[in-house]
């Protein structure tokens, strides 16, 4: 279809300013304008691969061209890393050859994409080491070196792409940093209080500067939180003493500029966080508490921060006069009150069931029970507050399940219905996060393992790989843009006429 629109232009000059409009058409004809409103899109789906084992960890790229994942061939019990072409082809195996009884327990990209770190018991059965090959394969270097009573349990990859950091034993064991251009290793737990020996949770933070880590006692007594540079130095404790009754709450954030800790005090009986702190992550100030602490029948959980690190976004029935959990913004750095995000209806106890910020920070996205009794659907909301938006189809009388994600570019969110509870079917689904049309990205699945689909974007927005809930197969999803050619023409009658096929 060719659209035409037509301007008048007031006072336009003679022939010079008509020649440069000319020339300025003939560069202005291969511009293309793409539109993303949800009834230009489109979906196309395909299998990319089918296996017999059992598929887990689907990983984009970042130049969207291969999926990593890990397999276990043939219906075997060996787990080993696979990439496969975006667009479909034969699975390469990545790693060398693992000792029998070996496997690939877990993997991450470096952040330019050029490398992987993976863990596995590659050299000695169920001994846990650190192993980095490039994307590629190939020949894999082990990176940890430490006594043969010691396993690698975590590790973490800086932002930067210059260090690795990894945990040793499952907690019982220290938090080491490793510098991928040199190899150095630095123990960053070495010479703690005796009172907190063991680790329970790490994180870097996003500049690369400081680890923040979690220490409890051999009692789970007591335990805190610290901070401490990747070379080991300034180590510093940053959270407020605990009581026999309280303790620091697994969960924790770490600020986008890397300045601040967000933390939370938990009930200990409960395991419920029942009061939220922010401190600098560099110590040096008292932690300043962020909501009013609360009994032991209420709770703040799913802790989430805005990109420009001003609110807490959470679920708590602080707020509730019927006791449903609801979604909440908590300032970090002003005196603001809390508010209310979700909207409350009146015929049922409407709860908030889970949570996501929108990488814009524009919008947060949500499960929570709609306005038919106990049945959950997907809603957004502006971070700024107003009504919500349901994503998904309204009166289908399908319920949403508890995973969904939104694109990098906050265009989209995917999500998983149950559209058949007899058969446990589930489906999945794509829809513009500012509502629109809703598109198909899979057929109805039974969910015979119940498991659920998991699912990534690639950094474009365009490309989705989902894992079927069986773990048998992985689907390519691609959303296609609607494109016009725009060619502009200044006309004899001054006018210009535009053309978009």
């Amino acid at each position: 279809m060719i659209k035409v629109r037509t301007i008048q232009l007031q006072h336009l000059p003679h022939s010079k300013l008509r020649s440069f409009l000319i020339i300025f058409a003939s560069v202005m004809a291969m511009v293309f304008i793409s539109s993303v409103k949800a009834q230009d899109a489109g979906v196309k789906n395909r299998v990319l691969t089918t296996t017999q084992g059992k598929l887990s960890s689907p990983v984009i790229t970042p130049n969207g061209q291969s999926v990593l994942f890990l397999d276990r061939p043939g219906g075997g019990s060996t787990t080993e890393l696979f990439s496969i072409p975006i667009r479909g082809g034969t699975p390469t195996l990545l790693n060398p050859s693992l000792v029998t009884g070996g496997n690939i327990e877990r993997f991450l990209l470096t952040p330019d994409g050029q490398q992987i770190v993976y863990l596995a018991d590659q050299l000695v059965d169920n001994k846990m080491e650190l192993f980095i090959m490039p994307v590629t394969g190939g020949v894999a270097t082990r990176l940890n070196a430490f006594t043969d009573s010691d396993d690698v349990s975590d590790f973490a990859i800086s932002l930067d792409g210059h260090y690795v950091i990894y945990e040793t034993n499952f907690g019982a064991g220290d938090l080491f940093s490793l510098e991928l251009s040199t190899g150095n290793i630095v123990n960053l737990t070495s010479g703690l209080p005796s009172a907190f020996p063991r680790i329970s949770d790490f994180k870097v933070d996003p500049t690369s500067r400081r680890v923040i880590f979690i220490t409890f006692s051999a009692g789970f007594s007591r335990n805190a939180i610290f901070s401490v540079d990747l070379d080991g130095q300034n180590r510093v404790r940053l959270s407020v003493d605990t009581s026999d009754d309280t303790a620091i709450f697994s969960e924790f954030l770490v600020t986008g500029d890397g300045g601040h800790v967000v933390y939370a005090i938990a009930d200990r009986f409960t395991g419920q966080a029942i009061e939220l702190f922010s401190v600098p992550v560099d110590g040096g100030l008292a932690s300043k508490s962020l909501t009013p602490r609360v009994t032991r029948d209420q709770s703040y959980r799913r802790l989430r921060l805005t990109p420009d690190n001003a609110f807490v976004i959470l679920l708590s029935n602080l707020l509730s006069e019927n006791g449903s959990v609801e979604l909440l913004k908590v300032p970090v750095f002003t005196n603001q009150p809390i508010e209310r995000l979700n909207q409350v209806f009146d015929n049922n106890f409407s709860s908030v069931n889970y949570l996501e910020v929108s990488p814009d920070g524009r919008f947060v996205v949500y499960i929570a029970d709609s306005q038919v009794p106990f049945q959950e659907s997907l809603f957004q909301v502006s971070v700024d507050g107003g009504t919500p938006i349901q994503l998904n189809q309204p009166g289908t009388g399908h319920e949403v399940a508890f995973n969904f994600a939104v694109s990098p570019d906050s265009q989209w969110v995917v999500y998983v219905e149950e559209v058949d509870k007899t058969t446990d079917q589930l489906q999945l689904f794509a829809a513009p996060m500012t509502g629109g049309e809703i598109l198909t990205l899979s057929e109805p699945i039974s969910d015979e393992d119940e498991n659920d689909f998991e699912f990534v974007f690639s950094n474009d927005s365009q490309k989705i790989i989902s894992l079927s809930p069986n773990l048998d197969q992985l689907f390519l999803s691609e959303i296609t843009l609607e494109q016009s050619l725009c060619v502009v023409i200044p006309t004899q009658n001054e006018k210009v006429v535009s053309f978009c096929l």
